[in-house]
């Protein structure tokens, strides 16, 4: 490679380096750290239908429920291209209880596909009910840029705190994707389909 090119790469990290940084989600200190033991908490709302533009689509949202979920996050997954990817850009497969603990540490393995998640595991001593009742995949649509930042830097092994709604979803085409409003469901329909207002991860809350 000739010399004349050195300044542009130089120039070009530097730009990149920017985008970076400016595409950091703002956190406040958090109250306590994240405690994933407990089961998800949902309750009553009486939250009205709201409409909400992303992209070029207008969608309608039914709340459903009020969650806060803590978890440590067993996989994620982007979302650009499909039909919900403008509302929905990550979901999120969480484990909650004694499932990022031994003996289910490290035995059981999370794999996403197409706003689907599977998990699979070779120990025949575990309790597969409970990997199925403390697992779920999570489609997160961020109420706010700053929370979208938050969740799309979820990764792997984080401990996170998701505290918003669960909703139903009813696109400007007629189509209708529906939450699931327990954790002992598994197959077509089990996920939970989640408008986030607020997000922490480890020691920061995004909101």
């Amino acid at each position: 490679m000739s010399k004349p090119w050195l300044p542009w790469l130089a120039l070009a990290g530097v730009v990149f380096v920017g985008v970076q940084l400016l595409g950091r989600p703002h956190g406040s200190p958090a109250p306590g750290p994240v405690d994933w033991r407990p089961d998800p908490a949902q309750g009553e709302t009486d939250r009205s239908p709201f409409h909400r533009r992303a992209g070029r689509r207008e969608f309608e949202l039914t709340p459903r429920a009020e969650m806060e979920v803590a978890a440590v996050v067993a996989g994620t997954e982007r979302y650009r291209f499909d039909e919900l990817a403008p509302l929905a850009p990550v979901d999120a497969v969480l484990t909650w209880g004694d499932l990022p603990e031994p003996p289910y540490e490290g035995r059981v393995s999370y794999d996403q596909m197409a706003r689907f998640y599977l998990w699979s595991t070779r120990a025949r001593d575990l309790n597969l009910r409970y990997i199925e009742t403390h697992s779920a995949n999570f489609h997160l649509l961020p109420a706010n840029e700053n929370v979208r930042r938050a969740l799309v830097r979820l990764d792997e092994g984080d401990e996170a705190r998701l505290h918003g709604l669960l909703v139903d979803v009813h696109d400007d085409t007629g189509r209708w994707w529906k939450t699931s409003l327990t954790r002992n469901d598994t197959g077509a329909g089990a996920c939970e389909i989640v408008w986030v207002e607020e997000v922490q991860v480890g020691d920061e809350v995004f909101r």
